[in-house]
């Protein structure tokens, strides 16, 4: 089962097809969509005036990442551990983000 939203091509196509006087149900056959999806983005369309998918909400880091990579500029033989203490985290966690901030684990001597 997928969560993410289904794409704004794809709803705009839906509409355009319901517009022309299709029916919902014969949508949700056509585009494989169930058809309560179809309902919630045209009544969404009537009373917002748009049937986009909403913005989602996610976890947010309590880590400044510019700051770590700032610091780690600054301190560039810094161990995981020291970096997770220094900033509330694990030192797992660390290096996680170290990682996407294109940092690698190899030291440069």
């Amino acid at each position: 089962m997928s969560t993410s939203p289904y794409s704004g091509d794809l709803r705009k196509k839906v509409m355009e097809y319901i517009k022309k006087g299709k029916s919902q149900k014969q949508a949700s056959e056509v585009f494989d969509i169930h058809k309560n999806t179809i309902n919630r983005w045209c009544v969404r369309n009537g009373k917002e005036g748009s049937y986009a998918a909403r913005p989602r909400l996610g976890y947010k880091s309590k880590v400044d990442k510019l700051a770590m990579e700032d610091f780690v500029k600054a301190n560039p033989n810094i161990k995981l551990s020291e970096l997770g203490v220094r900033f509330s985290i694990s030192a797992w966690h660390a290096g996680r983000i170290l990682k996407q901030l294109g940092f690698s684990y190899k030291k440069n001597l």
